[in-house]
């Protein structure tokens, strides 16, 4: 989970939390879902696939939510379910 750049939050009073998966065998079959603390699913957008050095795939989402949302405090959770593991990993911010 990657927090929102100061930047983002002042400047432009947007945020963009990133939930990011790296070191991936292969880059199918990878899905990621957001909720926030009420548990009401968010639509995200789906970031490039990256190629790393090593062979592996980093995959990320992208939840954008204003500023005032992110500093309410409210928590949001991404899920990536993720074949290679055969359980979803789930982390909040």
């Amino acid at each position: 989970m990657v927090p929102p750049s100061l930047e983002d939050l002042f400047l432009s009073q947007n945020a963009t939390v990133a939930c990011v998966a790296t070191n991936l065998k292969s880059s199918k079959d990878v899905k990621f879902s957001w909720s926030r603390g009420g548990g009401q699913a968010l639509e995200v957008a789906t970031g490039p696939v990256e190629e790393l050095p090593n062979g592996l795939y980093r995959l990320s989402s992208l939840l954008k939510i204003c500023a005032d949302e992110w500093n309410s405090g409210e928590t949001f959770t991404c899920t990536v379910t993720i074949p290679e593991l055969g359980e979803a990993v789930v982390k909040s911010i």
